[in-house]
């Protein structure tokens, strides 16, 4: 295998996060990069609007690939090696890295074969044949919620026994319940769990 995967995600949620406040979507975006010069795949997340496009992938070293919002990260370099790594190999021989008198960037030497290749690959990871294909997902419901949106329709103060008299320190530990049997849905949440619950009390105190 000519290509390195540098993907080493131990939990499931790993790319679930939330992205710069006030930013849509509130999910930050998942990417998966095939560094053509450093053979090299990794994933990550990432605001280009904000963060702006790296050099490597500016000048055509490497090249960006959006993945579903429900990537399941501890399952993606299985998938990479298997299913990415094949598709790109097959283009690496016609790639250069050439320097142009200010940077170096990314060449590649074109005949049908490869055109057909590189085509493949782009069909491959489209959004629309990533959203049909096997990269390995959470859960349906999985992914990024704020805590309003996913408690709303759960009776919570019934579920936790919370009252007008409910402790800072109850909530605070029934926050945590929360967090983790989100977590266990595949859901990782935005938004101040403890601060919500007080609103709740505060509603019970009138």
């Amino acid at each position: 295998m000519v290509f390195t995967v540098k993907i080493n995600y131990k939990n499931r949620l790993d790319l679930i996060e939330p992205n710069y406040p006030g930013n849509y979507p509130e999910q930050m975006p998942i990417y998966l990069e095939v560094d053509w010069e450093r053979q090299e795949i990794t994933a990550f997340t990432r605001n280009y609007q904000i963060d702006g496009t790296p050099a490597r992938q500016w000048h055509g070293l490497a090249t960006v690939y959006e993945l579903p919002g429900n990537t399941r990260a501890d399952k993606l370099a299985e998938w990479v090696k298997n299913e990415i790594v094949p598709s790109v190999e097959k283009l690496i021989d016609k790639f250069e890295s050439v320097w142009n008198g200010s940077n170096w960037i990314g060449r590649w030497s074109w005949d049908d074969q490869t055109e057909k290749n590189m085509w493949m690959f782009c069909e491959q990871m489209s959004a629309e044949e990533l959203g049909v294909g096997n990269i390995p997902t959470l859960s349906d419901e999985g992914g990024l919620y704020h805590v309003i949106d996913w408690l709303e329709n759960f009776p919570t103060a019934d579920k936790y026994n919370i009252t007008a008299d409910t402790t800072d320190a109850r909530l605070q530990e029934i926050a945590d319940i929360i967090v983790s049997e989100a977590e266990n849905d595949d859901v990782v949440l935005t938004g101040d769990v403890f601060e919500y619950l007080q609103q709740i009390r505060e509603e019970m105190q009138g």
